[in-house]
């Protein structure tokens, strides 16, 4: 049974991480090169990566990181 992760991303104002959807992109291409099943999708858009105040999507991961129900965690850098 493959493991299941969470794809994070991020765009940052300044968009030098790349876009959403490039870095979602990479992260099911790295999960299908490695057998992973992605179960989410959590995101932050147009948000400074600075402060973790107002992003809605990190503060869902964190919740789940302390739930017990991720396993690996997916993003870009």
């Amino acid at each position: 049974m493959p493991l299941t992760a969470i794809i994070y991303a991020r765009s940052a104002i300044d968009e030098g991480l790349g876009s959403l959807n490039t870095q979602i992109s990479a992260c099911h291409a790295y999960a299908d090169q490695n057998s992973l099943s992605v179960r989410d999708i959590l995101s932050d858009a147009t948000v400074s990566g600075l402060s973790s105040t107002n992003r809605l999507g990190l503060s869902k991961l964190f919740q789940r990181i302390s739930e017990g129900a991720v396993e690996p965690v997916l993003c870009t850098s």
